[in-house]
């Protein structure tokens, strides 16, 4: 009878231990090179894509480090290795490698040959894309699932980085007269151009072959969020595509991004705002639309380098369509003598216009942008149809829609 006991005890007692183990995670190194006393941070990426939210942390012994916890559902983390690092002039600072991952209840480990190949948070002129492939990640089916989607884009996205790389060079050089060929400029961008949507249709090409996958559903949750991009139906669609996955807390927060985007989805109607002219006029940007043509409207300010930088290729597209295209410039400069004294110098050939300072809720809250340029294209019949920080992505837009 004792002994039927004990057997009894210890069944439930394995049967505890193997539950706790599927509710926890573990994450072990074999990395070579760890020192003893290195500090070691999970970051959950979830909540704030760079910065990250502490997870766990660790310190290496024996060469190695084990990071322990346990999460809802499979959650995107970055793990991070601080390094003790001078420089030139002997100042002391950290760097942190940068492993990302998708971390589940499971065990988990980091393979990589020695800490020094491993990529940093943060390196001058270089990007993590140039030695993610150095770690290898093993353990849980949302880590395999990632590790074939890194496999898919890698590639195209390390090119079209050192694409951008090259062009900011390019036009660094330009700038101080070392080249001074517009044409080579324009080429550099086309290039960088192709770069991009070749990443754009490798990413949509593997969602729409895994779309059960949790980092699939993730791509479709962030594509979601894009203002005025896709139509209401476009976005159900999204969720339909979404809708065998296992990963259920991560669909839930794709329904509730898709819910909150119809609310500016591509074709709603504009949202009308007060503007003033170069003469102290204010009028309502209802007043400023032409219903026989699209409106390209370019939110900017004087102090902002992009929106400068960008101005250029806005002449280019008000060159190229003519009488196709209204082009209007809106301001979000407090001070309006900055604001006149940036439009004397850049030369725009079109409308321009500023926002007041006391009516700048209504146009921000109304097109929701958080940075500059903001282009925006309106429709003939009233509806927003475009809203992006990128020239190209307008230029394509229209090209698809006026040619």
């Amino acid at each position: 009878m004792k002994q039927r006991n004990i057997y009894w005890v210890l069944v439930a007692l394995l049967g505890t231990a193997c539950t706790s183990t599927s509710d926890r995670f573990t994450i072990d190194s074999h990395i070579g090179g760890l020192k003893d006393g290195t500090v070691v941070r999970l970051m959950n990426l979830e909540r704030e894509e760079h910065k990250g939210e502490l997870m766990a942390t660790d310190t290496v012994r024996n060469g190695a480090f084990q990071l322990k916890g346990t999460v809802a559902s499979p959650t995107r983390c970055r793990v991070e290795i601080v390094l003790p690092r001078h420089y030139e002039d002997g100042t002391p600072y950290e760097a942190e490698t940068a492993t990302v991952m998708m971390v589940e209840n499971v065990a988990m480990a980091i393979h990589a040959e020695h800490v020094d190949s491993l990529p940093l948070t943060w390196e001058y002129m270089h990007s993590p894309l140039e030695k993610e492939m150095n770690a290898r990640v093993t353990g849980g089916r949302a880590q395999q699932e990632y590790t074939e989607y890194r496999a898919a884009l890698h590639a195209l996205e390390l090119e079209a980085w050192q694409e951008g790389r090259r062009l900011m060079y390019w036009e660094y050089d330009t700038a101080k007269g070392v080249l001074g060929k517009q044409d080579s400029i324009a080429c550099y961008k086309r290039r960088q151009a192709r770069a991009a949507a070749a990443v754009r249709q490798a990413m949509h090409e593997f969602v729409q072959h895994h779309p059960a996958y949790a980092i699939s559903v993730e791509l479709l949750r962030r594509d979601a969020a894009r203002l005025f991009t896709y139509t209401p139906e476009e976005l159900d669609a999204m969720a339909q595509l979404a809708s065998a996955t296992y990963d259920t807390t991560r669909f839930a927060r794709l329904k509730e991004t898709i819910e909150a985007t119809k609310h500016h989805a591509r074709g709603v109607p504009y949202r009308d705002f007060t503007l003033q002219d170069e003469q102290k006029t204010e009028k309502r940007l209802s007043d400023c639309l032409r219903s026989d043509v699209y409106t390209l409207m370019d939110f900017w300010a004087s102090w902002c380098g992009p929106c400068r930088a960008a101005i250029p290729h806005v002449k280019e597209l008000h060159e190229r369509y003519g009488d196709r295209l209204d082009v209007i410039s809106v301001s979000v400069d407090k001070k309006e003598s900055e604001w006149l004294g940036a439009v004397k110098v850049e030369k725009m050939p079109w409308r321009q216009f500023i926002v007041p300072v006391d009516k700048m809720k209504e146009a921000t809250e109304g097109y929701q942008f958080s940075s500059i340029p903001t282009l925006v294209v309106i429709a003939p019949d009233g509806t927003i149809q475009c809203e992006t920080n990128e020239a190209d992505e307008i230029d394509e837009f229209l090209s698809r829609n006026l040619n």
